[in-house]
């Protein structure tokens, strides 16, 4: 069935593209990742995004995405965390080779027709969904967010939904969100509110996620030329989750963020964000790790900070420097990181972790590491 729904939509868009002038893009990254404290210290990574877009009327648009991923490291392959798996009605990713140093996967990421209709917009298939305001972590981005210290955030991998979006206002609309996993535990069916009013952004969101019932509200502002985020959840669940070692990986928990951010004068960015998410633990925690590991929570921490600067430095070159700090057991990670522009749609970023507290901890037990990745779009 599943499967079905899929070759239907590819379908469409096939038969779309040449009904009008299609748009083709391509995206390749190669990416080499470098632990040198490790035995098995090398990650190499490229990936290479085919991208095609068609509007054959001027209310449909169709997207496509073809992702080739190649991956060769020195040690085994981790796995899937069990999280990936939510969200999707079937695994739209083809394997053409596997092995316990390397693999390469094909698949369909981003597979999505829209259809708008006055103040309505319908969005049906595989597409990226983003909600949250915050900048480190995002209480309200349930659908298969970001990690705390994602380089690469363009891509975000799609769900299988179907969205509508209807706009009330300039600055408010609704938003309704039926996505679909391969059962009715890991599918969603969520509502969603957003205004303006006196200056300040607002949202407030609920429904059914994966393994439970989530409420959510967020507030962006400006305060005498501060910018002040506020965003924050709850989660009942209904399902009992465990693990292969049998911990327990999801609870009743509370996640909040608080933020500002400002811009001198100077061009100089600086954000802050203090988050407390009580799935955490408050020193060390099996349980927590194995909530991690699958992927149902960020950090292993319980309270967090973080801080960023970043600044550009010239119009081909920007910096940032960034520092993620455990207040449950006090350890930390610093990233600095820069991105040059080489040519026309050609970036090189390269970043570096270092880690720092005592083994054991959220980030005491990690190895410094530096990543570099070349990014052309053509």
């Amino acid at each position: 069935m599943a499967l079905r729904f899929h070759k239907a939509l590819l379908l469409s868009c096939l038969l779309a593209f040449p009904a009008h002038a299609a748009t083709l893009r391509t995206d390749l990254r190669t990416s080499f990742q470098l632990t040198p404290d490790s035995a098995n210290d090398g990650v190499l990574s490229a990936d290479l995004r085919l991208k095609v877009m068609a509007r054959p009327a001027q209310d449909m648009f169709f997207e496509t995405h073809l992702v080739e991923s190649q991956v060769l490291q020195d040690a085994a392959m981790a796995p899937l965390a069990r999280s990936d798996l939510d969200y999707r009605l079937a695994g739209l990713d083809f394997p053409h080779m596997q092995g316990t140093h390397g693999r390469g996967v094909l698949a369909i990421d981003r597979l999505q027709m829209r259809l708008s209709k006055g103040a309505a917009d319908w969005t049906l298939g595989r597409q990226p969904v983003t909600f949250g305001t915050a900048f480190f972590w995002n209480p309200l981005d349930v659908f298969r967010p970001f990690g705390t210290a994602a380089l690469d955030r363009d891509y975000k991998p799609g769900v299988d939904a179907v969205r509508l979006d209807v706009a009330t206002g300039d600055f408010s609309g609704l938003t309704g969100i039926a996505s679909f996993g391969r059962s009715a535990e890991t599918s969603a069916l969520l509502l969603r509110g957003h205004a303006s009013v006196s200056g300040w952004d607002m949202a407030l969101q609920g429904g059914r996620i994966s393994h439970g019932f989530h409420l959510g509200g967020s507030l962006v502002g400006d305060f005498d030329g501060l910018e002040v985020r506020a965003e924050a959840s709850q989660f009942w669940g209904t399902d009992n989750v465990f693990s292969a070692g049998g911990e327990r990986l999801l609870e009743d928990h509370f996640f909040g963020v608080a933020g500002i951010g400002r811009r001198l004068d100077s061009g100089l960015q600086l954000e802050a964000e203090l988050a407390c998410n009580t799935l955490g633990a408050s020193g060390k925690s099996v349980e927590a790790r194995a909530r991690q590991a699958a992927g149902y929570m960020p950090n292993l921490g319980r309270r967090m900070l973080a801080m960023s600067a970043s600044y550009e430095l010239s119009p081909l070159v920007s910096g940032r420097l960034a520092l993620v700090h455990s207040l449950s057991d006090e350890s930390f990670v610093f990233q600095p990181d820069l991105t040059l522009s080489l040519a026309d749609e050609v970036d090189a970023v390269v970043s570096a972790s270092f880690n720092a507290g005592r083994s054991g901890s959220e980030f005491g037990g990690l190895e410094n590491s530096l990543f570099v990745q070349i990014r052309a779009a053509f």
